[in-house]
């Protein structure tokens, strides 16, 4: 019972690019602007989401790319899950590059994602979390970022997540809280965080944080 403008089922070798899709009114989105239910070899570049509630939904996807995405005014942007009952692969070797979210509710909400990786990605006003990470995800994030975002990343139920060369703007006081962790490890290699942030990262005791040339404070 969820709309969707495009959906694929146990597709490879799929291009799509230059394309715009509009969910239709800020009162009534379309649930989803692209839906994939398994598949390989993927490459979906320059294309646009606005007013989707989810701009792409993938399950059991593997060795595909994701390149000059933009998503705008949009509930929850790239989302990647496994859906019960689908044999194969939940999600690997997937590469995100210079994807742009901007006015979200959550912009990346990745679970179950396995060594992949995101390049020159931005999350721009996120409502609550600007990268989202569950569920045993091991993901690296080069050179990505988010400004005016309730929250940063938050990391759950065992994942494992290296940022190289992040950098996190909060333009408001109010966002301060920058990364939640809850018994997962996560790794800071010569990033930055910038302006009102006031603490860092809030963690529990269950979980493993690495500084690497990154000055910032630590709250349990």
């Amino acid at each position: 019972n969820y709309a969707c403008i495009f959906c694929i089922t146990e597709g490879h070798y799929w291009t799509i690019r230059d394309l715009a899709f509009y969910g239709g009114t800020t009162e009534a989105y379309n649930n989803y602007g692209i839906f994939i239910i398994k598949g390989s070899n993927f490459l979906i570049e320059n294309v646009g989401f606005t007013y989707c509630s989810i701009a792409m939904y993938v399950f059991g996807l593997w060795m595909s790319n994701f390149t000059k995405i933009t998503c705008t005014d949009v509930n929850i942007d790239f989302n990647s899950a496994r859906l019960n009952g689908i044999v194969g692969s939940s999600g690997t070797s997937i590469c995100f590059n210079n994807c742009y979210v901007n006015r979200c509710s959550t912009g990346f909400n990745l679970k179950w994602l396995n060594y992949s990786v995101l390049n020159s990605c931005a999350v721009d006003c996120a409502a609550t979390n600007a990268y989202t990470y569950a569920d045993k995800s091991c993901v690296t994030m080069n050179g990505c970022g988010s400004e005016a975002s309730k929250s940063w990343i938050n990391l759950l139920s065992n994942s494992n997540v290296v940022l190289n060369a992040c950098q996190f703007l909060s333009t408001t006081a109010e966002n301060t809280s920058t990364v939640v962790l809850s018994n997962s490890k996560i790794l800071f290699n010569n990033c930055a965080f910038q302006d009102y942030v006031t603490k860092a990262i809030f963690t529990n005791k269950e979980s493993n944080i690495t500084l690497i040339d990154t000055d910032v404070s630590i709250t349990d």
